[in-house]
């Protein structure tokens, strides 16, 4: 089976379709560097599957196909065919010829076919199967892989056997496992943290879905009452809208008879204004025209300036041209006698330079004839030269056989006592690890036991961090409850502050005597200048009702000033009590007698006021008293006393009989005591800061420790870790030491083998070098021989030499004197000739200086003539323009009159547009009110449909018995409710229940986690054992074929790898020991660059003979190579041929001499690669492109 032909269209620098054919044995691939010989290389790996675009030497995959060149254009896609002869039926299919195809198109998609079947690219793998022919197989020896292996870096030549051995992917695996294997380690300290901080979410998260479902129940109720406020204050204005309207439509009625009379006099004043703009252009007519009139007057003088000033320059050119006319006429006289003279010399004959010139002819053919003569004799001398050279080449050929038997008889003797040493070595080596076996059994014992204990002190630890995180926990959980406190009593300061600054509950006209008139004799109202114990704020307010939200004045006056006030402002109604008439109507308050244990005591016991309010208390509660229960009031005590009742929660029995109770909305706030309230609010908000303080410096406490215990826990688990690589190392060292005490018991025996093998090799070479001795003295007569007859023709040839140098300086001497009087003879002609171009020069000089001559003249006489017309045209412009300025007068004096006619009616005009003005301003004022109006309806209108999505006029509406004043006060405790909840997360209820869900993912997660560990550590274990193993066989394949590769590239030299520096195959490095004939068994090192090359390149067979391909592709690896080496490295290729088919790359004509079939690359079109291929076998075969 072998590859028979390579199409290609569009890949690389084949541009063209090109087709290469291929038969058995070698085909070599040559041209410059550059020209695309590897591109071929390339092909036949990219049709086979590669999909490495770095070994195909580019970015990207799409980069093979052709990007264009100078003259053409970039391909769409690429395409290669290789055609496999299957004639052994290797390949699993049922065809003797076998086309595989790839194309690949410039937007990435590619396809493959088999025998232009479409398939996949799996089944193009799989077709190559244990065949050798895939991309991924030793089939491409390149250069660079010969420099791996002489590189000083191990681990490159390493690098070779594990690729060939194919445990790469087990070398990728242990190292991705031991990835994971850190990675769940580090998984899972960090899903212990995620799953401490998603347990205190969930809790956390719990308490915001109580918190929101509250705030929900707010809302719903504020929605409904803020609608209904809205409707009614929507159509209360709309009340104010109509009547605004109906005055808007009769200021529009004048306004409309105002501009009929203003458009009357405004038509007037058009037609006048166009009888003034006729006049207007009548005179801006004559103007222009005038102004036409001027330019064309100062034209006329500019033209007679010109041609003064031309005829005066005429005039003194044609002096300057007379003058010049002269001067030419003599400098062409001059010439004319130079021209007579030179004529007369050159006409004359030279006969010297004849007979010189026969001279030089005569001495050339003399010196020719020499020169042939001495060629001749050069040419028998080389020829014997190279006689010698044969003869000592054959001399010394035979010499080197000799000296290299001698020394690798030399070399085998120290083998076989080295082999004998070593063996005696290995048994004792062998001897030695039976203890260590033991120590180190034991030793992995003890780190078993660590390891556990280890593993114990971390649950511990683990335990105790747990116990801490949920100290640290609750913690925080108090500072959050401190915290959220703490901002609910901000909140409510901020409230009950807003509460007295906007004075919620009072009606407007409290508002405004208070924030905005500030009478000096209004003291406040009354709920500012009482102060009662927070218990029974309910009870005193409910008793005094309204009172508390009436204003307090000093008099009677001050209490009218004030509502006089409000009545001229229209802001609202008020109730004031004047504390002059209070003093004077005041009566002495009735004593309580019927104490119980039911009562607390009369009101104003509990209550203080103001300096200067102390009236108040008995004006208005002297007769309040304060009891715990209404029910428990003795019937009696009814009876006999007119007082009134009042409980600390509000029930209240009035000296008429009327009993008023009930439990007031959950939020509403007192009139009387906020101020109180404020003071005890600023008291809490300051302790619960300093407490917040003091918790979070003992949270900050905890967190250090928890950070040491975290910090333990790291030292603790890097213990554990370390203890278990501990484990690990004992491990793999007692694996190693079994494994190293196998491989020495099997060196024992290959030595045994090696040393039986020596004793044979010496007794053959003593028959040869007895028979290399006799060759050697039949050699050395006949290179004496041919010796002499080569000193004999050298002594004839030098003669000849010197006679020829002898007629060479003849004939040069000879022909520098004649070019010497040829250079005089040149340099009078050329006087000659000059002369002649300055005579044709001077004639056509005064020929064109007759004709400027004339011309002059004509421009002066035509100037003259042109100067007397213009002069005239002059005066008659002059008169036309005095006639036109007399009319442009008469024009103006009419225009001066009707503008004047013009002045009066704007004046009429603008009295008019002032009373349209004065109208117009009142329609804006009624318009810029009904727009307030109707945008404070808009806004209501708008606000409720943006916050509710919802439109108040598509609503029923229904009239509220309840006053706008109530409406707001309950919207105001609605609103107040919802802040003291706080900030509501409206997603809390889908957050809580995906937490919820992540937290019992997160526990599965931790489980599987645990599981996955433990099986990781079981495939690590594993792929050390295959790997293992699988490179030792691999190996020993390897060094088996070197023997035989090396054999080929060095006859009668020995070669041989070993795993040195450990015993664990998988960690040592390569050594590669290299002796050819007549040297000691070296490293690579002692060796000269040649035989290091092609110790490496049979390396290089050695391990390609593991998975041996029907084909071989060879890169330039020939390239660090002398010719003696290039002979063995080719005929080792012959050795392979029979069951492989060779493709080399290569710029060295001993290889192309060995090939059977050549191509040439080259780029006859730049950036375009041309195949010319030749035939050495016979066979008609070729390439085209």
């Amino acid at each position: 089976m072998y590859i028979s032909k390579l199409e290609i269209i569009g890949f690389k620098s084949f541009a063209y379709k090109t087709q290469l054919y291929f038969g058995e044995g070698i085909t070599s691939i040559v041209g410059p560097n550059g020209c695309g010989k590897t591109n071929v290389v390339d092909a036949i790996r990219w049709v086979l599957g590669e999909q490495k675009s770095s070994l195909l030497r580019s970015d990207v995959m799409t980069d093979v196909i052709f990007n264009g060149s100078k003259h053409r254009k970039p391909l769409n896609y690429c395409e290669v065919s290789l055609t496999i002869h299957n004639n052994r039926g290797v390949l699993g299919v049922a065809y003797n010829e076998v086309i595989i195809t790839r194309r690949l198109y410039r937007d990435g998609t590619s396809e493959y076919l088999l025998n232009s079947t479409p398939v996949r690219l799996k089944d193009i793998h799989d077709l190559f199967v244990d065949t050798g022919m895939g991309s991924d197989a030793y089939s491409v020896i390149e250069l660079k892989m010969v420099e791996e292996i002489l590189s000083e870096n191990k681990d490159s030549r390493k690098h070779l056997f594990e690729e060939a051995a194919g445990i790469n992917k087990y070398k990728s695996q242990r190292k991705s496992a031991y990835r994971k294997l850190d990675a769940t380690r580090e998984d899972l300290e960090r899903l212990d943290d995620i799953l401490y901080e998603i347990k205190k979410n969930v809790s956390g998260l719990k308490r915001q879905l109580n918190r929101y479902e509250k705030y929900q129940e707010y809302a719903d109720e504020l929605r409904d009452l803020e609608i209904r406020l809205g409707q009614k204050n929507w159509f209360s204005l709309q009340d104010q809208i109509a009547p605004l309207q109906n005055k808007l439509e009769r200021n529009q009625v004048r306004q409309n008879e105002t501009s009929r009379q203003l458009s009357i006099e405004e038509s007037m004043l058009s037609t006048y204004r166009k009888e003034e703009e006729d006049l207007s252009g009548s005179l801006e007519s004559y103007n222009q025209r005038l102004h036409e009139l001027t330019r064309v007057l100062a034209d006329l003088k500019t033209r007679g300036m010109v041609l003064e000033e031309k005829i005066h320059n005429a005039k003194i050119s044609i002096d300057r041209l007379k003058e010049e006319r002269e001067l030419a006429i003599q400098r062409k006289a001059a010439n004319e006698k130079i021209r007579d003279d030179l004529k007369i010399e050159l006409e004359k004959n030279d006969p010297r330079m004849e007979s010189l010139r026969k001279e030089y002819e005569k001495a050339r053919e003399a010196f020719e004839k020499m020169e042939e003569t001495t060629r001749e004799i050069t040419r028998r001398v080389e020829d014997m030269a190279g006689q010698v050279r044969e003869k000592q080449a054959v001399l010394n050929q035979i010499e080197q056989q000799r000296t290299r038997l001698l020394d690798q008889q030399a070399q085998i003797r120290e083998l076989l006592e080295k082999d004998d040493k070593r063996r005696i070595e290995l048994e004792e080596e062998n001897e030695s690890r039976i203890q260590i076996l033991k120590d180190l059994e034991k030793k992995y014992e003890q780190a078993e036991t660590s390891a556990d204990s280890a593993g114990k002190s971390l649950i511990e630890l683990e335990k105790e961090i747990s116990k801490h995180a949920d100290s640290v926990s609750a913690r925080r959980e108090k500072i959050m409850e401190t915290k959220s406190r703490h901002e609910q009593v901000r909140k409510e300061l901020v409230f009950y502050r807003e509460l007295v600054d906007s004075m919620t509950g009072f009606n407007p006209g409290v508002r405004y005597v208070l924030k905005e008139l500030n009478h000096p004799g209004i003291k406040g109202t009354v709920a500012d200048l009482l102060h009662v114990k927070p218990d029974y704020a309910t009870a005193i307010e409910i008793a005094l009702g309204n009172i508390v939200k009436y204003l307090v004045a000093d008099t009677k006056d001050s209490a009218l000033d004030i509502i006089d006030d409000l009545k001229k402002n229209q802001k609202g109604r008020v109730t004031v009590i004047p504390m002059d008439l209070v003093r004077e109507r005041l009566r002495k308050p009735r004593e309580f007698t019927h104490w119980d244990e039911n009562v607390i005591g009369p009101a104003r016991e509990y209550i203080t006021a103001e300096p200067g309010s102390e009236l108040l208390i008995d004006y208005f509660l002297s007769d309040v008293i304060l009891v715990h229960s209404l029910r428990k009031i003795p019937r009696k005590t009814l009876q006999e006393s007119r007082f009134r009742y009042v409980t600390p929660d509000g029930d209240y029995l009035e000296h008429r009989g009327l009993i008023k109770g009930g439990k007031s909305e959950s939020g509403y706030q007192n009139i009387i005591g906020r101020r109180e309230r404020i003071q005890i609010l600023e008291k809490e908000e300051k302790e619960l800061s300093n407490q917040i303080q003091s918790l979070e410096a003992s949270y900050h406490d905890s967190e250090v420790k928890g950070q040491d215990l975290k910090a333990q826990r790291a030292v603790l688990t890097e213990t554990l870790k370390k203890r278990e690589r501990e484990r690990l190392e004992v491990e793999k060292e007692l694996s190693r030491i079994r494994y190293a005490s196998d491989h020495n018991q099997q060196r024992i025996q290959e030595l045994n083998e090696t040393i039986s093998r020596y004793s044979y090799q010496l007794e053959d070479s003593d028959v040869t070098v007895k028979k290399l001795e006799k060759d050697r003295e039949k050699a050395v007569q006949v290179l004496e021989k041919a010796r002499q007859m080569l000193e004999e023709i050298q002594d004839q040839n030098q003669g000849a030499l010197q006679e020829k140098d002898e007629l060479f300086r003849k004939v040069q001497d000879l022909r520098v004197r004649l070019i010497s009087e040829e250079r005089e003879k040149d340099n009078t002609r050329l006087r000659y000739h000059n002369a002649l171009d300055i005579i044709h020069e001077m004639d056509q000089r005064i020929e064109e200086i007759q004709g400027n001559l004339q011309a002059t003249k004509g421009t002066r006489v035509q100037s003259e003539k042109e100067l007397q017309i213009v002069r005239m045209d002059s005066e008659k412009q002059q008169d036309i323009f005095q006639m036109e300025e007399e009319k442009r007068s008469k024009i103006a004096e009419q225009l001066k009159s009707k503008r004047e006619t013009i002045s009066k009616i704007e004046l009429s005009i603008s009295e008019q547009h002032k009373n349209r003005e004065n109208t117009f301003q009142t329609l804006r004022d009624i318009e810029i009110k009904l727009s307030e109006l109707q945008s404070e309806q808009n806004r209501i209108r708008d606000r409720i449909l943006e916050r509710y999505r919802i439109d108040i006029l598509k609503q029923e509406y229904q009239h509220s018995p309840v006053d706008d004043y109530e409406m707001e006060e309950k919207i105001e405790r609605l609103r107040h409710r919802i802040e003291m909840i706080g900030p509501v997360n409206m997603a809390v209820k889908t957050e809580y229940e995906e937490e919820s869900a992540r937290l019992k993912f997160l526990t599965e997660q931790k489980e599987d986690l645990l599981e996955s560990e433990k099986t990781i550590l079981e495939t690590i274990q594993k792929l050390d054992t295959t790997a293992r193993k699988q490179f030792r066989d691999v190996f020993d394949q390897i060094r088996q074929n070197f023997g035989k590769t090396y054999g080929l590239f060095f006859p009668s030299g020995t070669g041989d790898i070993r795993l040195v520096g450990d015993s664990d195959p998988l960690e040592a490095e390569v050594e590669i020991l290299s002796r050819p004939k007549g040297r000691d068994m070296k490293s690579l090192r002692s060796l000269s660059a040649g035989e290091k090359a092609l110790t490496a390149i049979a390396l290089l067979f050695a391990i390609y003979l593991v998975k041996p391909s029907p084909y071989c592709i060879l890169d330039e690896v020939d390239a660090p190579l002398d010719d003696q080496n290039v002979v063995r490295f080719t005929q080792a290729l012959k050795h392979f041929t029979e069951r492989t088919q060779f493709i080399i790359v290569t710029h060295n004509k001993l290889t192309m001499e060995a090939a059977d079939y050549m191509y040439g690359v080259t780029m006859q079109e730049e950036g375009v690669s041309k195949i010319v291929s030749v035939n050495f076998s016979g066979e008609t075969k070729g390439a085209s492109a």
